[in-house]
């Protein structure tokens, strides 16, 4: 539908300009590109671009030091997405890392200990390395405890080294198979 590509248009525009102006340390386009993005979804009542676009706006102000509004549009998403979930709309498991990104830069040590825990039996890797490397800041930076941090470090370090072995063993069978295909082709 031509709305929901808009809406993720100006979703991936405003991460496009994030990403851009990282080293500028400039996120007002970023902002209000993302503001666009949610105040459409809001209009338009589509709950799930809605979750989306404030997701990306709590990044954009979290990156803009605006740490309160990225706690407050963080919960807002992650309340969407948890709603969605329940209700079958959501096939994904909700993705907790952001809010506690929010509750860490506000120095909240107990609710970021919280909300990155929630993702630790996240089916996809990737989100569970992201729990598992957000108790390593909070653990280390904000509570202060060496045995912790260390823990989480080592654990997210064995976790990078099953996803690459896993990367690597993909693409070996993407390259087997297509070794074995220009054989099956080379000999008809």
């Amino acid at each position: 539908d031509s709305q929901t590509d808009q809406i993720i248009a100006l979703i991936n525009l405003s991460n496009l300009i994030l990403q851009r102006n990282r080293p500028k340390a400039d996120y007002a386009e970023a902002i209000s590109y993302a503001q666009a993005a949610v105040s459409k979804a809001r209009t338009l009542r589509m709950q799930t671009e809605l979750g989306k676009a404030l997701g990306q706006l709590s990044i954009c102000c979290g990156h803009a030091k605006q740490y309160e509004a990225a706690l407050q549009y963080a919960i807002q998403a992650k309340d969407i997405d948890e709603h969605q979930y329940l209700t079958g709309e959501r096939k994904e498991m909700v993705r907790y890392v952001r809010i506690a990104d929010a509750h860490r830069k506000l120095c909240h040590a107990d609710s970021a200990i919280f909300y990155a825990r929630k993702n630790l039996h996240h089916p996809t890797l990737s989100i569970r390395m992201n729990a598992v490397q957000m108790l390593y800041m909070v653990y280390r930076d904000l509570v202060g405890d060496y045995k912790e941090s260390t823990r989480y470090m080592h654990q997210f370090q064995m976790m990078k080294d099953t996803l690459a072995q896993t990367l690597q063993s993909e693409q070996l069978l993407r390259r087997e198979m297509t070794d074995d295909k220009a054989q099956a082709l080379a000999t008809q």
